[in-house]
């Protein structure tokens, strides 16, 4: 008797958080929320299935998994770029609007690779390297910056120190 009342009130707690939880979610969010919380529903029957005796516990095993698994698919995906390719998904570089960086091409001048970088010519080896220094702390990709304008202000850099020699 006991057991079965804890279960009751559970249940009931459970329910009441769930609406609350519903009604404070944006409506944009709720069909997110409702495949959640499906999921989760679906999990918790299963063990409890698998608990009682009513299901073996290997299938309850494997449906609790669906939702982890369901959340580890895009993390899968950049671990293994082979299955990128297999499930012809897009890349980081596609995701944030960028294009990957361009291979080393001479179209830079002289006069573009000091724009570039931010200086006027006959700048010094330091200033150059000073320059590259604080352009690519601005646009580094993995700070949020352009895989594009990284690729441009290494060229820079590259061109006016080969230049300088």
């Amino acid at each position: 008797m006991l057991p079965r009342l804890i279960l009751l009130i559970a249940f009931v707690l459970a329910v009441v958080t769930i609406i609350k939880l519903v009604r404070n979610t944006p409506e944009e969010q709720k069909k997110g929320l409702y495949l959640k919380l499906g999921l989760s529903g679906l999990a918790i029957v299963l063990i409890l299935l698998a608990v009682t005796g009513r299901i073996h516990w290997i299938g309850a095993m494997i449906g609790a998994l669906i939702p982890i698994v369901r959340r580890s698919i895009p993390f899968l995906i950049r671990m293994f770029p082979l299955f990128q390719q297999f499930l012809g998904t897009k890349t980081k570089a596609d995701d944030n609007g960028q294009s990957p960086p361009p291979q080393a091409n001479s179209d830079m001048d002289e006069e573009s690779a000091y724009a570039a970088l931010g200086l006027s010519p006959g700048a010094t080896k330091e200033e150059i390297i000073q320059a590259h220094r604080k352009m690519m702390q601005k646009v580094h990709p993995d700070r949020g910056g352009s895989d594009y304008l990284a690729a441009q202000i290494n060229q820079a850099k590259e061109l006016l120190i080969r230049n300088l020699s």
